[in-house]
């Protein structure tokens, strides 16, 4: 507030977003309703700092590239200095100055300091050009508020110069830039904005008129806690309202989603949940959709923090039962053993645009703790060195003692994903890394404390716990301050170092070792713990498979790196064709390895979850029962079993999976699952069945093998590396492979350049007519939703078979496979084709093609055996099937479909198959599936690599599907305009479509609810409202026919089970709702999205 007026501003914006409390507060403070916490937050100071740095920077940068930068200074005390700012900003708006920084955008009620408004030679009111905001964030990544930030800056230029600008830029902490369509924003900020507004105006700071609609409800100024409570000036306000009102956040491992659940079934304190007995659980867990035994839990917190709060003792208990699974809770921590490990890293996340590793330390239980620092990137390299060789020993020590595992303690996930990614950046100690997550040597303490025990609030961080570990009278006792001073974080320290703090060296080393001791005392701790429980550990520790060859695959892929290298410095004399295919396939040599990684650390992390965070993961479906229900299946036994329902979860049906409870050696098959009614199938051995505990949850079996994905980048990157030169043609054996890798364009017989579709053409016409017309290419057909991408490529499959060509389909599912297998069979009995279709399938399970005439194999061998002998002429099956050895270069035509779902590695091992390659796809669509974090696009999918960063695929390089058989041109034109660069089209029939008094088009029914995570039952009553409004109406379709709109016209597509669940459970009777798995590549008159 300046001058006796409210002023709003970006941040106020931005603030609202995090929190709806803060916004408020903030509008007290200005209105002098209460005093504005002054609290100094170094961390905050501290990014400030680096945020200016930043701006600089790219000033600088600016200027070193020739352009005319100007500055505005302003004040920031009056509003006659804003004023007199935003006049500043735009005089040189109309001089026509390349770069202004900090330009003052003031409107009388907005303020904004844009860090830069670039010119663009784009007209508007100022003349030939304009101008667009820039934004400068320390993050990796552009979040929401720095889009709504500069959506707000650009509606203020907008009224300046008369047009929006057409992008609003960010530049990353790491120096990237990030342009997005402010036309893709906008819609978004007003809301946004209009809802602040509404909320300012409610609470007394503004006149305007309240909106309906708000984004966030009233119960949103309640002081949740939240993420942003950290930096918060008011956090201490906030804190004391949820003590005074006993809060339910205040129960140590509550989250607001179950917070907010229990409240709505009338427990709304910490001391109401306390006091619910044995008998309510299971009644308020159903009415709050609360599992039962996450429920049990929080209970016990209750009680415990609730004892500790009112005996004024501050104490920790150890839960009292031992789960039935080996190594759970305080069982974790194993013996002590001479290979035991302490280990912390500490890294900056924004250091020079990147995250860094600055201090590491190690500690065993002899020998002194090692601590290190490092302030260049050479620096860390060797920090990390040394580290390696310290987990390099403790594992060959365990090793050594009966083929033992070692026990490597950190806390939290930070210290591994820094090895991961130190690992993957230096290319160092990757099998060693890899080996220690696969055999999971490492031990959370955070997670045991979670899982193991009772603490009288919730924890934030290592140094919570100091007063339970021991380590604050052990600091005490060695003379240290008892007073509560705030210890300067590492980060503040490190920073202090780097800017030129000698003594800042010592206090940094100092530091790293004391969060070692600290580690090394939580664990001692909790094997202490372990004495509180009247049951002992029993067994031996969890079997591990160990992985094929991993030392010997490892130094050859090293060989093959060092091979490709060299091949690379040849490749520039050849010409860059050759070049950008042996990089690409360098980096894809080791993309199994980063992948796989990643793979086993989450497997490795769900098996160490306790039950009550199983039930929240979705790769895992807990709680189970027994029910009693019995079968003998061929040589299994099948066993039924319940379970909490609605449970989010990635399990499929027909597929291997592990017993949380069992042995990894020991693996059972879920048969089938049904999470609405919570019921699930497990078939096993008998043996198992009579000698193991009944399964208590069961979760993804362990990642598959891709050792013959490896074998065929392998055999690719021989086969370059024999050639001993790269040709520019790419000629040579793989030669679609190398043009794939090198992401070159497709040359079909007699095209000499532009345009692949002929004058009049359609898109499909064009990619049929090309598919007998082309040899060792690879061509891309782009399909958006509903342009027939399957239809297509049945029609192209049937042409090559008409040739006397073999054929290939793959994908990265069997359901993908199967659809364009059943849509090719398909055709050829509506053209009378059949007997030119002799197929083949591998697939297991009951994922099979629906026509009987297709042959369905498990055994690769039996599809080694067709190809040979010339019996089939269309094969269906994984990557891993085309990547064999065996069927190399025996395919005239390979088909990858959804290749914007199949990562680019996967498509090139599969590639090796044919002399031809189809991608058929739409990456705008669903996204590449990937763990592992990838070098230079390496971990794009096929479809992605083809189009090298554009929205859509040029005309010279594939084939664009223009035209949408299904959406309304209401619809289309929107998607068109957002997705596809305006290359899409309805088909004009499309526009007869129509619902009587509803009409056509895109609708937003907007809904107010809050923290909600997977189901939202305000949402699931206002679609079932729509649904009964529209059923009966009069509906037209695109033939121009009229019916009345019946329940299974309606589709609804829902993100979560539990959504799923709660829609089925309401919606009338015959309205299809479902995840977009289910309805993927479906269409229906009226869809709802949940």
């Amino acid at each position: 507030r300046l001058d006796g007026r409210l002023i709003h501003s970006a941040s106020d914006l931005v603030s609202y977003l995090q929190c709806a409390r803060l916004a408020i507060l903030n509008l007290d403070a200005a209105m002098k309703r209460r005093v504005r916490p002054q609290r100094r937050d170094p961390v905050i100071e501290l990014l400030s700092q680096r945020g200016s740095l930043l701006e600089q920077k790219e000033l600088t940068a600016w200027r070193d590239a020739g352009r005319n930068v100007a500055i505005v200074e302003c004040e920031r005390n009056s509003t006659e200095a804003f004023e007199a700012g935003a006049q500043k900003t735009i005089e040189l708006m109309r001089s026509g100055v390349e770069v202004i920084a900090q330009g003052v955008l003031f409107d009388g009620e907005w303020i904004g300091f844009a860090d830069a408004l670039e010119r663009v030679e784009r007209p508007s009111d100022l003349g030939p050009f304009s101008y667009e905001v820039v934004d400068m964030k320390l993050a990796s990544k552009v979040r929401p508020g720095a889009l709504v930030q500069t959506a707000q800056y650009s509606a203020q230029l907008a009224a300046i110069q008369g047009r929006m600008p057409d992008r609003l830029h960010v530049i990353l902490g790491d120096g990237s830039r990030q342009s997005v369509p402010t036309a893709s924003v906008m819609a978004y900020y007003q809301r946004v904005r209009e809802a602040y507004l509404s909320a300012i105006q409610e609470a007394g700071g503004v006149e305007a008129e309240p909106d309906e609609s708000l984004l966030y409800p009233e119960s949103a100024t309640y002081p949740w806690l939240i993420d942003a409570c950290r930096t918060c000036p008011w956090q201490s306000e906030c804190q004391a309202q949820r003590e005074t009102d006993d809060h339910l956040t205040l129960v140590p491992g509550m989250g607001r989603t179950h917070a907010r659940r229990l409240i709505t079934v009338d427990v709304p304190t910490r001391r109401a949940l306390a006091q619910l007995g044995t008998g309510s659980i299971t009644d308020i867990g159903e009415r709050s959709r609360t599992p039962e035994p996450t429920l049990a839990r929080l209970c016990l917190s209750a009680i415990h923090a609730l004892r500790c709060a009112e005996s004024g003792v501050d104490r920790a208990s150890t839960v009292s039962h031992l789960p039935r699974q080996p190594w759970r809770g305080v069982w974790k921590v194993l013996p002590q053993h001479p290979s035991d490990l302490c280990l912390h890293i500490e890294h900056d996340p924004f250091h020079e645009g990147r995250r860094f590793a600055f201090a590491a330390g190690t500690s065993g239980v002899t020998g002194r703790p090692t601590a290190l620092i490092a302030t260049t990137l050479q620096e860390e390299q060797q920090m990390f060195r040394t580290v390696l060789k310290a987990l390099q020993e403790a594992w060959n020590s365990a090793r050594s003692n009966r083929g033992q595992t070692p026990r490597i303690y950190v806390y939290g996930a930070t210290t591994v994903s820094q090895l991961q990614r130190l690992s993957g950046h230096y290319s160092l100690g990757g099998e060693l890394v890899a080996n220690l997550i696969t055999h999971d040597c490492f031990t959370d303490l955070r997670s045991v404390v979670r899982d193991a025990v009772l603490l009288p609030r919730p924890v934030n961080g290592l140094e919570d716990m100091d007063h339970y570990s021991g380590f604050a009278v052990a600091n005490q006792s060695r003379g240290a301050s008892g007073d509560t001073e705030r210890e300067p974080s590492l980060l503040e320290t490190f920073t202090s170092f780097v800017e030129g703090d000698v003594s800042a060296r010592d206090a940094l080393l100092t530091g790293t070792l004391r969060t070692l001791e600290r580690i090394a005392m939580l664990r001692d701790w909790l094997r202490a713990r372990q004495s509180d429980l009247p049951h002992q550990r029993d067994g031996d520790v969890l079997a591990h498979d160990d992985r094929e060859g991993g030392g010997q695959r490892e130094a050859q892929f090293e060989e093959l790196r060092a091979r490709i290298h060299a091949l690379r410095t040849a490749a520039k004399r050849g010409g860059t064709t050759g070049e950008r295919a042996c990089e690409v396939l360098e980096k894809l040599l080791s993309w199994h390895r980063r992948e796989r990684l990643a793979d086993w650390w989450e497997y490795a992390g769900v098996r160490a979850l306790a039950e009550t965070e199983l039930i929240e993961s979705d790769q895992a479906i807990a709680g189970l029962r027994p029910e009693g229900t019995i079968d003998r299946v061929g040589g299994g036994e099948r066993r039924t079993f319940s379970f909490p329902a609605a449970q989010e979860h990635k399990l499929r049906r027909d597929t291997e999976v592990e017993v949380s409870n069992w042995p990894t050696t020991s693996v059972a098959r879920l048969i089938s699952v049904d999470a609405r009614r919570g019921r699930l199938v497990l078939s096993a051995p008998p043996a198992s069945w009579a000698s193991l505990p009944p399964p208590e949850a069961i979760t993804r079996q362990k990642p598959i093998l891709d050792k013959v994905l490896r074998d065929a980048l392998a055999r690719v990157a021989d086969t370059i590396v024999a050639d001993d030169l790269a040709n520019p043609d790419l000629s040579g054996r793989y030669q679609a492979t190398r043009r794939l890798l090198a992401a070159l364009p497709p040359v079909p017989a007699g095209h000499t350049g532009g345009p692949l579709g002929m004058p009049g053409e359609t898109g499909s016409e064009t990619a049929v007519r090309l598919a007998t017309g082309l040899a060792n290419s690879v061509l891309a057909i782009q399909g958006p939703p509903g342009t027939g991408k399957t239809h297509t490529g049945a029609q192209m499959i049937l042409a090559l078979l008409r040739k006397g060509r073999t054929v290939g389909i793959t994908a990265a599912s069997h359901k993908a496979i199967i659809n364009l297998l059943d849509k090719t069979m398909e055709l050829a009995a509506a053209n009378n084709e059949v007997g030119i279709v002799r197929a083949v399938q591998r697939g297991s399970g009951d994922e099979r093609c629906n026509d009987p005439a297709v042959e369905f194999t498990g055994s690769n061998a039996r599809v080694e055996m067709a190809v040979a002998d010339g019996s089939r002429n269309l094969i269906a099956g994984t990557p891993w099937l085309f990547s064999r050895e065996a069927l190399d270069g025996t395919l005239d035509a390979l088909f990858i479909d959804e290749a914007g779902q199949m990562a680019l590695a996967n498509a090139v091992a599969a590639s090796t198959a044919a002399t031809q390659v189809f991608l058929l796809g739409d990456p705008q669509q669903l996204a590449q599936p990937t763990r592992g974090t990838h070098p230079d696009g390496t971990g794009n999918s096929a479809l992605e690599h083809t189009l090298g960063g554009r929205v859509t695929i040029p005309d010279t390089q594939g084939v664009f599907l223009e035209t949408s058989y299904r959406m309304h041109p209401a619809i289309c034109q929107f998607i068109s305009d957002q997705f596809y660069e305006g290359r899409l089209r309805s088909k004009e029939e499309c526009g007869r479509q129509d619902i009587a008094r509803f009409g056509a088009g895109l609708r937003i029914i907007p809904v107010r609810h809050e923290g909600n995570r997977t189901d939202s039952s305000e949402e699931v009553a206002a679609i079932t409202q729509a649904c009964n409004a529209l059923i009966g109406s009069r509906m037209t379709d695109s033939d121009g026919k009229t019916s009345r709109l019946a329940p299974k016209d309606i589709m609804v597509v829902a993100p979560y089970n539990r959504q799923v669940s709660l829609l089925d459970q309401l919606v009338p009777v015959g309205v299809q709702c479902g995840t977009v798995d289910r309805f993927q590549g479906q269409e229906a008159p009226v869809v709802f999205f949940s």
